[in-house]
């Protein structure tokens, strides 16, 4: 099948909890032009406009168990075939986190005739992921978040921004962390091990500045999409 038109720059981004994933997929939605598939956003969607997943969704929330595949694919396969066109790629956020789900993902991609054209993975230590984590504050009002020491607010304990109180979020210890990165170890090595024996895994050092960290990925994805470089 032809490739589709209009959605060729096809990236997944992966990167365990503290290595600053976010930003990074800001800047590559803003830079590469692509629709922002994050299944956190998507499941929110989904239950908020009460779609028939949406519904089954909430249910499975409710009930405490975890988010079964079908659910998740479900809502992957709907928003796929929304956005094609819309952008010039998509940036895969939080998808797949399994093998099966990446299984399901290529054959979803080659039913629509695409391929996914680079996974690039945010590696950094886990013991200074702990140490990023820890030292997280969050504003209570409007969700800020500041590093006691890389990123500290003006006034100890309060937003730069609103004035509201900061927080350390209740997982934000050092053994919920710990336990938090080794479940993200165990889930995505074997989905990162697959795209790395296909030649599509990027690297990236994410144990540098925002700046530098998107500056790697940025020069990766420009030799992969044969884009010209940048000044």
């Amino acid at each position: 099948m032809t490739e589709t038109t209009g959605t060729s720059k096809l990236i997944a981004l992966f990167g365990p909890p503290g290595s600053g994933k976010g930003t990074q997929a800001e800047y590559l939605v803003r830079d590469y032009d692509l629709y922002h598939l994050s299944t956190g956003d998507l499941l929110r969607a989904e239950i908020k406009q009460g779609t028939p997943l949406g519904r089954q969704a909430d249910e499975v929330i409710k009930s405490g168990a975890l988010m079964p595949d079908a659910i998740i694919q479900g809502m992957i396969r709907n928003q796929v075939n929304s956005v094609l066109g819309e952008k010039a790629g998509i940036l895969f956020d939080g998808f797949p986190r399994t093998a099966a789900q990446a299984d399901f993902l290529d054959g979803l991609l080659a039913e629509l005739g695409l391929a996914m054209k680079a996974v690039v993975f945010l590696a950094i230590d886990a013991e200074k992921l702990i140490d990023r984590l820890t030292g997280r504050r969050t504003c209570r009002n409007c969700g800020a978040v500041y590093h006691v020491k890389s990123s500290p607010s003006r006034r100890e304990e309060v937003c730069d921004k609103c004035g509201g109180p900061l927080y350390q979020r209740p997982d934000d210890n050092r053994d919920s962390i710990a336990e938090r990165l080794a479940a993200y170890e165990r889930q995505t090595y074997p989905v990162l091990q697959a795209y790395e024996n296909k030649g599509l895994l990027v690297r990236v050092d994410g144990d540098q500045s925002r700046e530098a960290v998107y500056r790697d990925i940025a020069g990766a994805l420009d030799r992969i999409l044969a884009i010209p470089g940048r000044d």
